[in-house]
Formats: structure tokens, C-alpha cells, sequence
């Protein structure tokens, strides 16, 4: 195993999932329209791991490296708590739209293709990084 960037982005979803779960489990007797809560949820699930790549790499592009890891540590908690009130603020928007058939589909595809790359790359890495050149030639 690696503490690699995908495996944060995969702790954040399926962290991001429970959360969900739970929430739906304490509120479902109060919550009016469950299909735009679950979609609006899923949706926020799905995309939770590119909000914290988005915003992570802000630093790294901007300055650089961190002169210390304690600016590191600091600056990922900032970054943490930033990404779930993005995702709050996502879900709630996104709630309030019409979630058609095609567009349900397409989520619940991205969700599925989601955890199973968040599984198999657990235990094998994929044969192309995102910011290293591939070993194929």
C-alpha cells in the first residue's frame, strides 16, 4: 500500500459516503424528496475526490514546495475543511435540480466505476500515474 494522492482521494469518498449514509439514516422520515437527496448526494460523492484535487494542488502550483512539513499539515486540514463545506454547498445546489433518467444513469455509473477503481487500485496500482510519464517505452 502507498499513501499515494489517489488513496486520500479514496479515503475522502468513501468517507464522504458514510457520511451520507448516516445522514440519510438519521433524517430519512423528514427528508420530502429522496430521489433529489440521494442523487444530489451521490453526485457530491462522486465528485468530492476532484474538489481536493483541485484545491490540494492550489499550493503545490502556486509556491511550490513547502519549506516544512508542518505548513504541509496545516495547510491539508485547511484544505480538508474547505473541501466538505464545497461539498455541502454542492449537494444543496444540486439538490434543487431535476434529476432525469439519462442523468441518474450516468451518476450511478460514475459511482460504480468510482468504487471499483477506488478497490482495485488498493491492491494494484494502475500502469499510468496522473503526474508521472507511463514506463512503456
Amino acid at each position: 500500500m502507498t499513501e499515494s494522492n489517489f488513496q486520500h482521494y479514496k479515503a475522502g469518498f468513501f468517507s464522504y459516503l458514510i457520511v451520507n449514509l448516516v445522514e440519510y439514516a438519521w433524517n430519512h422520515r423528514k427528508i420530502t424528496d429522496r430521489e433529489s437527496f440521494i442523487f444530489s448526494r451521490l453526485s457530491a460523492t462522486i465528485f468530492l475526490p476532484w474538489i481536493i484535487f483541485l484545491l490540494w494542488y492550489i499550493a503545490p502550483a502556486l509556491i511550490g514546495r513547502w519549506p516544512n512539513n508542518v505548513y504541509e499539515i496545516v495547510y491539508a486540514n485547511i484544505i480538508t475543511f474547505i473541501v466538505g463545506v464545497y461539498a455541502v454547498i454542492l449537494e444543496s445546489g444540486l439538490e434543487s435540480i431535476p434529476y432525469n433518467r439519462s442523468l441518474k444513469f450516468v451518476l450511478v455509473t460514475l459511482f460504480l466505476a468510482s468504487i471499483l477503481n477506488y478497490i482495485v487500485f488498493t491492491f494494484r496500482l494502475p500502469w499510468a500515474d496522473v503526474f508521472v510519464e507511463p514506463n512503456w517505452r
